[in-house]
């Protein structure tokens, strides 16, 4: 028999379906399945994501390489309407879980319930975290620092001044390539805008953080005793990304509905 619901009707119960859901998660391990065979060889393609915002990468590199992004717009669009289906599925059951509430209060399954539905809009935070950073982040890519010059950060009020830097160089016998060059730099940075300052040690896989802005630090030299160049000077990328705030926050929620789920989770007793 055919539906007689009125069509805005029949657009939410879509949206509210778990089958929705599932179908996407499996056109999404499709689609990465294709990504995966466009990605091999093509990384360069794919790295300017990193300079530039998604808007321009489309424009440009997306557009330009169809043959090799469509898996990337297959990916936003498939991602867009999973949001979507999680946002309207879990705000119909919260509202359902309110109600339950209301009438016959709290107890460990509305709180095993709550806590699912909290896991639930996390993933959705993080997600929104992520578009953020790939549409409104702002990037200072190769910023050359040297000492005794304070340098300005493009299109904001920082400065940046090169303190000190530590060069030990490796003498080990383990990673014998690298004898005699130097792996783990430490750069004493100070950061200063307007009357706020502050000093830190940069260094790899160590980015520092100041007023929103992280700063990662990409090359130095010298790298070894035996370079040509004694010039001392440091390379870094500047990020100011407002999605960083909402993965954190979206880990954070996360994390505690796991511990809900575990914690409330229903507990079947055995009958002898």
């Amino acid at each position: 028999m055919k539906s007689t619901s009125p069509f805005p009707v029949r657009i939410y119960r879509f949206f509210t379906s778990i089958r929705l859901a599932v179908i996407l998660l499996v056109l999404l391990a499709v689609d990465l399945c294709f990504a995966y065979i466009s990605l091999n060889g093509r990384q360069s393609l794919f790295d300017a994501m990193n300079r530039q915002s998604i808007g321009a990468w489309i424009s440009t590199y997306g557009v330009e390489n169809i043959q090799h992004t469509a898996w990337f717009f297959t990916l936003l669009f498939l991602l867009s309407v999973l949001v979507l289906n999680t946002l309207v599925c879990t705000g119909d059951r919260l509202w359902n879980l309110i109600r339950r509430w209301r009438t016959a209060g709290a107890n460990r399954r509305v709180w095993f319930s709550l806590a699912t539905h909290i896991m639930h809009l996390s993933v959705v935070v993080i997600l929104i975290g992520y578009l953020l950073s790939y549409t409104m982040t702002r990037v200072s890519p190769s910023l050359a620092v040297v000492p005794d010059l304070p340098t300005k950060i493009a299109g904001t009020e920082i400065s940046l001044e090169l303190l000190e830097m530590k060069l030990p160089v490796y003498e080990g016998s383990r990673l014998e390539p690298f004898s005699g060059r130097v792996i783990q730099p430490e750069i004493l940075l100070r950061m200063t805008s307007h009357n706020e300052s502050r000093t830190a040690w940069l260094g790899f896989n160590k980015p520092v953080r100041f007023l929103g802005h992280t700063l990662f630090l990409q090359n130095f030299s010298p790298r070894n005793n035996s370079s040509m160049s004694r010039s001392r000077y440091i390379v870094i990328d500047v990020r100011n990304d407002p999605g960083v705030l909402f993965y954190f926050a979206g880990i954070i929620f996360f994390l505690a509905g796991m511990v809900g789920v575990v914690f409330f989770r229903p507990v079947r007793r055995c009958s002898t």
